[in-house]
């Protein structure tokens, strides 16, 4: 079995464009479409997924969308992949990302796992229990294929998670801070998920776009 974990296209956020209607109502830019059409253009059709998750965000829908369509009788389920949201989104109405980049370097400089910024965010302990979550519901799927379209805060953080199991609370909050900037994550880039002859499931990295 083999499971790939994309990250969506470029989005408007992305862009730089200002945010103007939530985290999870920001869409894809043309480039974006495009890099989306690319990802289903590239699926081997001898080997269609069997299974296609979707984030419940528009970007990832939006993502997913010429895949779906290109493959139309594979079911498709929405999984809590979206991204995370540690900044409570009522302090920015019309700001992009770049406005908020010192409150988010306060808020992981803290440290505080349970902290919960406001209306709209999740604390990071939130945002384990749904990692675990994904970890279970991958171990339990049963295909030879699937594709997982999610986020890159939230891709980074799962490959942490399953990657330093012995982590848990500050010091895994600590370790995917670090992943920010140790790993890349452009817009399509996947993470590929196999298993080994022991049945345990194995992620492999790959920066490159999917």
């Amino acid at each position: 079995m083999i499971i790939d974990i994309i990250r969506h296209g470029e989005s408007t956020a992305n862009a730089g464009q200002p945010i103007t209607n939530g985290p999870d109502n920001i869409p894809l830019t043309p480039l974006g479409h495009k890099q989306a059409l690319a990802v289903a253009a590239r699926i081997d059709g001898t080997r269609p997924p069997e299974l296609i998750v979707v984030s419940p965000y528009l970007r990832t829908q939006q993502t997913a969308a010429p895949t779906i369509t290109r493959f139309p009788h594979v079911p498709v389920e929405v999984w809590p992949v979206h991204e995370f949201t540690q900044l409570a989104t009522h302090k920015y109405p019309g700001k992009n990302w770049s406005d908020r980049q010192s409150d988010n370097a306060g808020y992981w400089g803290r440290n505080d796992p349970d902290y919960v910024d406001g209306e709209g965010a999740e604390s990071f302990n939130q945002l384990a229990a749904r990692l675990d979550d994904t970890i279970g519901r991958l171990g339990q799927l049963n295909c030879s294929y699937a594709m997982v379209f999610s986020h890159g805060m939230f891709m980074r953080a799962l490959f942490t998670r399953m990657t330093r199991p012995e982590l848990s609370g500050k010091e895994l909050m600590a370790a995917v801070n670090d992943s920010r900037n140790a790993i890349d994550m452009p817009n399509t880039a996947r993470i590929r998920f196999g298993f080994s002859h022991h049945g345990k499931l194995i992620p492999g990295f790959a920066a490159a776009a999917a």
